[in-house]
């Protein structure tokens, strides 16, 4: 028997015997409940998410497979046409495939030339996913290209039930528990939202009128919109974009209107029910009045620095003053280059991802060569000083790489100042022309092309900030390096507290939390208000009357009085939007658990790391 053979059967029946590992349950599962785990949530709310999460998926998929079924049926019905004279014989002990596949599959191939197939490849899953959507949405359009929907709002995904609460409170009605009534609120609620959005669209492209009629020019995005460089023609693409937005208007006022008759609350007047939901969808969609408002002073300095450029275009000079306008506009971009590069290190530090020369330097200053088997207190120490040696070094470099940026950022402001002295001396040497007021205009364009600038660069690196923290949440090393800002030492074996509470303690103590008592009750809110009115106002009174010997009876300190009154009922008692109401309650719910953890273990929280003032980037911007 040859000896060569037996080491491989050995080798497969060892393998054979090893057992695998078994994956408990679906993965996907696993993966939500560790995250939902690691923000803090319950059992029981875990649980009660992955069942709507089920259905809504086992929902899709029941559509998307009657859909296909049709679609397989019909196909099915085109083939057994075809083959209808063709001889079949049927192997009743054969195993039975699903032939209306197989023959659109052959049906997909029979199309494609010979050297189509032998060039092209199978495309991806993903691919093929992104093709099914693009093509579905092209149909849409195609099919829906007067309608307009918006972007469903968090407070319409996310209604929490305290706003049935307060709508039952504020209207004086009981407790809106029956699903009729709430259907019908929720439903007349996503009518009124697409109306508001119309609205506040519809005020927009009619201020856009207004300014363009008066200036006889258009932005740039409404020539692109309008794919056409011609006035008149964006102008009447402009006026049937209005009349398409008011006929969308009347088709949801008519919506409402049919509604009203369905209205299951009779003992209340429709009218007030709507004002609270007007009021709450204008308190919600706040943010679309503000953007329109950017929008609007966005376009009005764009046609004020085109103003400003044709006036100084029109001036005759001895010399080109264009020469001086390049380099200055070039010094700008170059200083602003600088500027954008240090914004986003400060962003980086901001979000705790640093560049990868930082992490580098954790090897070299201070490399973890020592690491005690006994974990005691001397473990700890000697953890906490090597993380306090990296910290101090990665501060030290950080401090070095900010004073270089703000050096070369003055050494442009320096060369920028030098041009514009020169080119003012030539101006006023200049006797044919003004040249102090040519120079104030020169002056006021450059700086609108620098605002500007300077409001693109701060747009770049808003939207670069989501990409860092994507790409940290990604990352296994940037979890496990040291920060630059600061952080809570554990004086602990074992750390009781999970990552979000971590989060929550490295903010420090000067953290400023959101308005926690909007989520109280109105009891607390009451009893809350009449503390602090007395306290403000027996200190005032008493100041005032000591100090400045005011009659304790005086009208003035009654006026005052019911002043703050008033204003603490404003604060506490304005409602907050959705996405507050829940940012509000996740950070009552983490000092909740920290509160019952520290009592629980017996632990002492005292603030250990202040960092210098130049990482505290925070308050931090270099200007230009």
């Amino acid at each position: 028997m040859n000896s060569n053979n037996i080491h491989p059967n050995h080798d497969q029946q060892v393998s054979t015997n090893v057992q695998r590992k078994k994956c408990h349950g679906n993965r996907r599962d696993q993966r939500f409940r560790k995250k939902c785990r690691a923000k803090g949530m319950k059992p029981k709310i875990i649980e009660k998410l992955l069942m709507k999460r089920k259905q809504a998926e086992n929902q899709n998929h029941n559509n998307t497979k009657y859909t296909n079924m049709q679609k397989i049926q019909s196909n099915k019905q085109t083939t057994d046409i075809n083959n209808s004279s063709k001889p079949t014989t049927i192997n009743p002990n054969k195993r039975k495939r699903d032939v209306s596949l197989q023959e659109l599959k052959l049906n997909s191939t029979l199309a494609q030339s010979t050297n189509q197939l032998s060039t092209s490849q199978p495309l991806s899953k993903k691919i093929k996913e992104k093709n099914k959507t693009t093509a579905n949405s092209s149909m849409q359009n195609d099919n829906n290209t007067n309608k307009r929907k918006y972007r469903r709002s968090m407070y319409l995904k996310r209604l929490l039930p305290r706003f049935f609460k307060r709508l039952s409170k504020i209207l004086k009605y009981p407790p809106l528990k029956d699903k009729v009534t709430r259907d019908f609120l929720c439903a007349r609620l996503e009518l009124m939202d697409q109306q508001y959005c119309l609205i506040v669209d519809q005020e927009l492209w009619q201020s856009y009128v207004n300014i363009g009629l008066e200036h006889h020019i258009w932005p740039n995005q409404l020539y692109n919109i309008a794919m056409t460089t011609d006035f008149e023609l964006c102008r009447q693409y402009i006026i049937k974009y209005i009349k398409d937005i008011e006929h969308e208007l009347d088709l949801y006022q008519m919506k409402l209107r049919e509604q009203t008759q369905l209205c299951p609350v009779t003992t209340l007047p429709l009218v007030q029910i709507d004002s609270h939901l007007k009021k709450l969808v204008q308190r919600e969609r706040h943010y679309l009045s503000v953007r329109n408002n950017d929008q609007l002073n966005k376009f009005k300095d764009d046609l004020h620095v085109q103003q400003l450029f044709e006036t100084i275009s029109q001036y005759q000079l001895t010399f080109d003053h264009n020469e001086y306008r390049n380099q200055l506009i070039e010094i700008r971009n170059k200083q602003g280059a600088i500027w954008e590069e240090l914004l986003i290190l400060h962003m980086r530090v901001l979000c705790n991802f640093l560049p990868p020369k930082f992490t580098e330097l954790e090897k070299f200053i201070a490399p973890n060569n020592y690491s005690p088997k006994i974990q005691n207190r001397i473990a700890i120490q000697v953890k906490n000083n090597h993380m306090k040696i990296i910290k101090e070094a990665k501060r030290i470099w950080l401090n070095i790489a900010l004073r270089a940026y703000e050096i070369t950022i003055q050494e442009y402001d320096h060369q920028y100042r030098s041009i514009c002295f020169e080119l003012k001396s030539r101006l006023l040497n200049d006797t044919t022309v003004n040249g102090g007021v040519i120079f104030n205009h020169f002056n006021e364009y450059m700086t609108s092309q620098k605002t500007k600038l300077k409001n693109d660069i701060r747009n770049n690196v808003a939207s670069y900030r989501y990409m860092l923290l994507q790409n940290r949440q990604r990352s296994v090393s940037s979890k496990n390096t040291i920060r630059v800002s600061p952080e809570p030492y554990l004086d602990l074996l074992t750390n009781p507290f999970n990552e979000n509470e971590w989060n929550h303690l490295s903010l420090g103590p000067s953290f400023i939390r959101l308005n926690e008592s909007a989520i109280r009750p109105v009891e607390q809110q009451e009893a809350e208000i009449k503390n602090e009115h007395k306290e403000i106002t027996e200190k005032v009174h008493s100041h005032l009357i000591q100090k400045h010997s005011i009659p304790f009876k005086a009208r003035i300190l009654t006026d005052y009085s019911n002043d703050v009154f008033d204003h603490f009922n404003q604060c506490y008692f304005t409602p907050l939007s959705c996405k507050e109401q829940i940012e509000v309650f996740e950070q009552a719910q983490k000092t909740a658990t920290i509160r019952q953890k520290i009592k629980k273990h017996d632990l002492i929280l005292r603030v250990t790391d202040t960092p210098p003032d130049k990482t505290r980037s925070n308050g931090i911007e270099p200007q230009f």
